[in-house]
């Protein structure tokens, strides 16, 4: 063992499974060791408000040459300090810097990094729109694969070359009100041979009708429309879609109220799903359960809203074998309690308020709750917030406390646990419960939420989280479509 450590091509091989936490600590045991962790160090790189005063040019001109993906989480005024860093992949702007300027700084990284550039996300704003210079760059990238863009407003010769950009793209994702000039007028008849996911949300109906029909490839579909819906996508053209096995949907109250049970009916194999209405909600559809059956042999993915009972969300944590994502809806305690065990062993993304869980001092429903949790050892993302009590002064049931001596020690077996996340379920942690989270899961990176009603007492606690790597930001807003196989 010890002659194959000394192979840098296995330490490389191992790193690929340690945080960064212990990539530091691997890198601190000789020159061999530091010379094949480094390089994994660096080749994701947060860049937060104050990157410039910690990161020193110095350090980025020596070791800018192995960052592959950037976060900003805060712009440069200086992009020239991002010019050693010629071999960037993937380019991400997290929601915290919608409104920043970005356009100088994106145009920058696109044209240094043109032939290696595979992904581009931006979030965008109507008040922070890319310019045509910098969309026009990030399209003349002949490796993109993944693009998501804000706000967009396509002239003729704009389209044209997103047009030319689409025809190698596998995942597209337009997440602002993109619209055409001339009212859809100039759409060209193009096809998008590798397009495999469409995301649109408030985009114009003409712009998704024209993709949609020129991807023969397409297997995962998002749409959202907008509020006040000028023209609507053609049901037809989503019911003709027989490749789909990923599927959002949003409409507006004007949309077909069986629509959603229509579309899951006809697609063969579902893995991801979540079809919802502005005014009607789905989950009372009497069409859409018994089309979701369907696919409960092959669902690994589902997002439901908020009016889900319990019961129907035990219905497919107990039915779905092969199921890695579940979001959305409210569990009471005693329903799970009483319930049959979930077959979902594979689940490696819960979010799910739970709520109704008994006093402490009658512990067996809140146990019930912790050892139905702990069945899942191959969770990745633990998400038990509960915003609706951020804005509400209404008081709030009880919930899990997630403290030593109240069940939390039970969770021991979720060591694969890297985000968990618990908004509004206003915890009093102690140190020792941060401590025992962190040594009992090795893997953990990310905690969101307030540890503390104490502002102070969470202030210290979370200081502390850093010292030892654990951050806290948006990565925990990531899709459960990331969960699923196929993607």
């Amino acid at each position: 063992m010890e002659k194959a450590l000394e192979i840098n091509e296995i330490r490389t091989f191992i790193g690929y499974f340690l945080n960064v936490r212990d990539l530091k600590s691997c890198a601190l045991v000789n020159k061999a060791w530091s010379q094949s962790m480094t390089p994994l160090i660096w080749s994701i790189l947060h860049w937060w408000d104050d990157s410039e005063e910690i990161i020193s040019s110095q350090a980025m001109a020596k070791y800018g040459h192995h960052v592959r993906s950037i976060f900003f989480h805060h712009f440069s005024k200086d992009p020239s300090i991002f010019s050693p860093c010629t071999q960037v992949r993937h380019i991400y702007q997290a929601n915290s810097c919608t409104d920043e300027p970005f356009d100088d700084l994106a145009l920058y990284l696109v044209r240094n990094n043109r032939t290696s550039l595979k992904t581009f996300y931006d979030q965008g704003s109507r008040r922070r729109r890319l310019s045509k210079e910098a969309l026009a760059a990030i399209f003349e990238c002949p490796n993109l694969e993944q693009l998501k863009l804000g706000e967009v407003e396509f002239t003729a010769e704009l389209y044209s070359a997103f047009v030319q950009a689409c025809t190698h793209l596998r995942y597209l994702f337009l997440t602002g009100e993109c619209t055409v000039a001339n009212g859809g007028s100039m759409l060209q008849e193009q096809s998008f041979p590798f397009l495999e996911d469409l995301s649109m949300i408030g985009c114009s109906a003409a712009l998704a009708q024209n993709i949609l029909v020129h991807s023969p490839n397409l297997k995962g579909f998002l749409y959202v429309e907008q509020m006040a819906p000028r023209t609507q996508i053609k049901a037809e053209t989503i019911l003709s879609l027989r490749h789909l096995d990923r599927l959002l949907l949003n409409f507006s109250a004007e949309a077909s109220q069986n629509l959603g049970a229509q579309i899951i009916s006809s697609l063969p194999s579902m893995k991801w799903v979540h079809i919802s209405s502005f005014n009607h909600p789905y989950s009372c559809d009497p069409l859409f359960e018994p089309a979701l059956r369907r696919h409960y042999t092959t669902l690994q993915a589902i997002v439901v809203n908020d009016d889900w009972t319990s019961k129907q969300i035990l219905l497919v944590l107990t039915s779905c074998p092969t199921l890695r994502a579940y979001e959305g809806g409210v569990l009471l305690a005693d329903e799970i309690q009483q319930g049959a065990p979930w077959v979902c062993s594979r689940l490696q993304c819960l979010r799910v308020r739970i709520t109704r869980v008994t006093h402490p001092m009658e512990g067996d429903c809140r146990d019930a709750v912790y050892h139905q949790l702990a069945r899942l050892d191959q969770l990745l993302l633990l998400d038990l917030s509960d915003l609706r009590y951020l804005q509400s002064s209404v008081a709030s049931e009880p919930r899990l406390s997630l403290c030593l001596g109240q069940g939390l020690e039970i969770l021991e077996p979720l060591k694969n646990l890297q985000k968990i996340a618990f908004e509004g379920l206003r915890l009093n942690l102690r140190k020792e419960e941060v401590e025992w989270m962190i040594q009992k899961w090795p893997s953990l990176q990310y905690m969101e939420g307030d540890m503390c009603e104490d502002l102070k007492e969470h202030i210290r606690l979370m200081e502390y989280c850093i010292d030892l790597g654990i951050t806290s930001g948006s990565l925990l807003k990531e899709s459960p479509m990331q969960y699923v196989d196929a993607v």
